[in-house]
């Protein structure tokens, strides 16, 4: 689609440590069981771990929510996905809890 682009960025610590806990809590509440499974929403990890054809709901929750899920301002657009605990979590974030605590933010 046009206008959309992947940005690769150095993840700060405090958006790892947040989808380290949110992989954790989701494997704790329990997986779709499909094969594939291994994606977490950080806006609700108690959903569990579920596969693409299962993520509709956690998906969409994701992206219609306004609000970055480490602060109290708005979220960029699109979702930062962070590999922890052999899942790939998806967070919502503003750009600066993006890259906060990374080595190459200001």
């Amino acid at each position: 689609m046009a206008g959309e682009r992947i940005t690769a960025v150095r993840l700060g610590s405090r958006i790892r440590a947040r989808a380290e806990a949110a992989a954790v809590e989701a494997f704790t509440a329990g997986t779709c069981g499909h094969p594939d499974n291994g994606f977490v929403s950080a806006l609700d990890p108690a959903a569990g771990v579920w596969c693409p054809g299962c993520g509709d709901d956690p998906v969409r929750d994701l992206l219609l929510t306004y609000w970055c899920l480490m602060c109290e301002h708005p979220a960029r657009a699109g979702l930062t996905q962070a590999e922890a605990g052999g899942a790939l979590v998806l967070l919502r974030t503003c750009g600066c809890c993006l890259t906060a605590d990374s080595p190459n933010s200001p």
